[in-house]
């Protein structure tokens, strides 16, 4: 009875935790998105900002949040039960290929940067076009970046759980 009354308080209390957080995360999108139209308006270039943004960040949603909640945390937390080792081979082999993904994945924006402006925002031409696919090559970049710091602090948080320090499993290799 009592493990369970310790279990229940622990359940309630992470769901608060989470939930005050997203309420948070909302509320500060409000204020993003407030601010945004008090200096730039709701006009062309406020759309072109929005259109170019749209993209990196469904592709952070997919790299970021997807393959590593999904993906690597628990198949890393595993391996690192297992064998301190084979985890710092998984862990290698994982980021070798997320980079390569995400290398390939930046230089294809780039490159198709206005065919992804067109599929996303049939109607936009002229000028805010040209912003439009600006704005995506300057924030393509971005999504190489992110992600590559979430992997770190994903992998240096199953560490912290764990008894080892990250140069300790680097050392292992």
């Amino acid at each position: 009875m009592y493990n369970s009354q310790i279990m229940s308080k622990s359940v309630f209390r992470s769901t608060l935790i989470v939930s005050i957080s997203i309420f948070c995360s909302r509320v500060l999108g409000l204020i993003r998105d407030i601010t945004i139209a008090a200096f730039f308006g709701a006009g062309a270039l406020t759309d072109a900002f929005f259109i170019a943004f749209r993209i990196p960040n469904l592709l952070r949603r997919i790299f970021a949040e997807g393959a590593f909640s999904s993906a690597f945390t628990p198949a890393f937390a595993k391996k690192l039960k297992e064998s301190p080792y084979e985890a710092s081979l998984f862990a290698e082999k994982f980021f070798s290929i997320l980079l390569f993904s995400l290398i390939l994945t930046v230089l294809i924006g780039e490159i198709a940067a206005p065919v992804i402006v067109k599929v996303v925002a049939p109607g936009i031409s002229g000028k805010y076009f040209d912003i439009s696919v600006k704005l995506l090559r300057e924030m393509f970049p971005y999504i190489f970046l992110l992600v590559s710091l979430l992997f770190m602090v994903e992998f240096s948080t199953v560490l912290n759980t764990s008894s080892l320090l990250p140069f300790q499993l680097l050392s292992l290799t």
